[in-house]
């Protein structure tokens, strides 16, 4: 087991919050979670109103914490698809509870309740200990991919067909959305749009926002060449579309014509979405050049609209084809850009190097919490002892709330993927958790594992941050 090292320096944001030396009591744990089964990964985590972390995890044969599995609705003990509940500290299994063949996302209303994306289990809605199913919803021949839930337990899934079978592919086809109250009763369902990679729902203005992007052919100035477009498009609960942002056109002759003000020909496409605890829609799009349509208003192809800026790690100067993090906040209502920033990776040589987004989400007070996967450098404010020389791999980033300012930024891998990050304030502490999926088992950081061992050729992981001594977020 390696030896945490070194301290980082973290900024101020204001006087209520303070951001000062991490110490190792800072990072509670960083470790393996799978068995021997290939497709083992961490791909999603909430932080109930206690502290204590579930994760949405694909453990093959494993047995987190040493206890034999629960097994909830009928699963069978070599099921891999799990719901791990863990002490805030994420330091000790306090359940295991087997589910479903794959899980592959989570998340929680306002009243701790459970609601798992099951793959081909359907939509799972369950109380907060994963003791039983309050409610569960299969979708013949789908599979669901996505889930997303309100504080008053209003749902959304994201499902696609059962012959779709990689869920990271970014090539789905436009899918189904399913919207449910509370108890279960369906809302509505429409069709996606494009290729539909992820939905969220913001109550309040009763709106289901899906993002994703399209592939088309565009005059650039000289001939036609290949472009991907992403969109983001809300949908009110009576199923009426509400808004369509980007999605820009291809005519020559439309006012909506991509190219009517400059060359925005770098490929994009929306990612991943969620509504961060301020209220906010955040999206997290990727984008494989420095011309792409971020500069422009979502509803208006010719109006620039303001970017937070930064060092050379937020600016997409000297950089190529190499896909990139964009990520934006956006009012959920109606679309309308508020903030947006990029994040490159670079070279020893300067250049733009590939940063891509899994997972995106906000606290209270709007600093932002990403997640994904790089190619080598990254602008780590910590490089964990032990796992070598190449800044890349499944990194955590937190932003300032104007976006202006990176807070922390790690990685725990090089060949290694980020699928969720959570957090929450639990008492006068900001928790952090992440995890996704890894290849490492030379140069993964163990700081006191629950598992030391990859037992296959790729192995879930996560990491916990803030539960104990000052941590990164820390209030006071």
């Amino acid at each position: 087991m390696m030896v945490f090292a070194g301290l980082l320096a973290l900024f101020c944001l204001s006087a209520q919050t303070v951001y000062g030396a991490v110490s190792e009591s800072d990072l509670t744990i960083s470790t393996y979670l799978g068995g021997s089964d290939s497709a083992d990964a961490v791909r999603g985590a909430v932080i109930l109103s206690d502290g204590r972390i579930v994760l949405a995890a694909n453990i093959g044969d494993a047995e987190p914490g040493g206890g034999r599995a629960g097994l909830l609705d009928g699963a069978a003990r070599h099921w891999g698809g799990a719901l791990i509940h863990l002490t805030p500290d994420g330091m000790h299994v306090l359940k295991v509870t087997r589910l479903a063949h794959r899980v592959l996302d989570i998340d929680i209303d306002g009243s701790d309740n459970l609601y798992i994306a099951a793959w081909d289990r359907g939509l799972l809605k369950l109380d907060a200990e994963a003791g039983r199913v309050l409610w569960k919803r299969q979708f013949s021949g789908r599979n669901v991919w996505r889930v997303a839930a309100g504080d008053k337990g209003f749902n959304v899934v994201l499902t696609h067909g059962s012959r779709q079978g990689n869920p990271d592919s970014h090539s789905p086809g436009s899918g189904q959305i399913y919207l449910h109250d509370a108890a279960g009763k369906l809302v509505a369902d429409f069709g996606g749009f494009r290729n539909t990679l992820d939905v969220t729902l913001h109550e309040p203005s009763e709106t289901v926002i899906h993002i994703g992007w399209r592939q088309a052919n565009s005059w650039e100035g000289t001939r036609v060449f290949p472009v991907q477009i992403a969109y983001i498009r809300g949908v009110g609960f009576n199923g009426e579309v509400k808004y369509l942002g980007y999605d820009w056109s291809t005519d020559r002759d439309s006012p909506r014509f991509l190219n009517r003000p400059e060359n925005n020909m770098a490929d994009t496409r929306g990612i991943r979405c969620s509504i961060g605890q301020d209220g906010l829609l955040y999206v997290a799009y990727e984008s494989a050049g420095g011309n792409h349509i971020f500069r422009y208003s979502p509803f208006d192809v010719s109006q620039r609209v303001p970017q937070a800026g930064g060092d050379r790690y937020h600016s997409f100067h000297n950089t190529r084809s190499e896909h990139k993090t964009y990520f934006a906040r956006h009012n959920p209502a109606t679309g309308e850009y508020l903030r947006g920033q990029e994040f490159t990776a670079r070279l020893s040589s300067g250049a733009g190097n590939a940063v891509r987004p899994h997972s995106i989400t906000a606290d209270h007070e709007g600093r932002v919490y990403l997640g994904g996967s790089s190619a080598w450098g990254l602008p780590l404010s910590w490089m964990p002892p032990g796992t070598g020389e190449y800044a890349g791999g499944a990194w955590l980033l937190i932003m300032s709330s104007d976006m202006n300012s990176r807070l922390f930024s790690t990685r725990i891998a090089a060949k290694s993927t980020t699928h969720t990050v959570a957090t929450r304030r639990v008492g006068n502490r900001q928790h952090v958790v992440f995890g996704g999926e890894t290849q490492e088992a030379d140069n993964f950081f163990l700081k006191d594992p629950i598992q030391e061992e990859i037992k296959a050729s790729k192995s879930g992981f996560y990491a916990v941050f803030g539960a104990r001594g000052r941590a990164p977020l820390a209030t006071r």
